[in-house]
């Protein structure tokens, strides 16, 4: 903290900011709470293929037909 009113007497060493020590450890991973539920990435990949073949599938059925010209 700067003082620049003049407001603080240097000379007095009662009037300095408290100096407190801080022991910083190493972080310590005890986080248990893992769900029971996983999926292999082999998994994810059969079903993202299963999704896009699904999505494929539902654009080709919900479709007009081809436009047809009339002679």
């Amino acid at each position: 903290e700067i003082d620049r009113g003049g407001d603080v007497i240097e000379g007095n060493e009662e009037n300095n900011q408290a100096q407190i020590t801080v022991q910083v450890l190493e972080q310590v991973d005890d986080d248990e709470t893992s769900s029971a539920f996983t999926i292999s990435s082999s998994s994810v990949w059969i079903l993202t293929v299963i999704g896009l073949a699904v999505i494929i599938g539902l654009f080709t059925f919900l479709t007009p037909p081809k436009v047809r010209k009339i002679n």
